[in-house]
């Protein structure tokens, strides 16, 4: 049977570059910790087609592993 797949997700404040990023996985939601990205990391992130704005104004998208 093969590992479940993991899907990283990415809560970011792309004015600045930090993010918190966190893993699903068989425990459910784990906080893995805070990145600087720089900005060719954020135009990667903004180009996500699962990125998405919320009303504060930070991106969230999810990362297939």
């Amino acid at each position: 049977m093969a590992p479940p797949a993991l899907t990283y997700h990415v809560t970011c404040d792309d004015l600045h570059g930090w993010a918190a990023v966190y893993r699903d996985g068989e425990a459910g939601r784990e906080f893995l910790g805070f990145q600087r990205f720089d900005e060719e990391a954020l135009c990667l992130l903004r180009a996500n087609p699962t990125a998405t704005r919320g009303d504060d104004g930070m991106l969230r998208c999810a990362i297939p592993a």
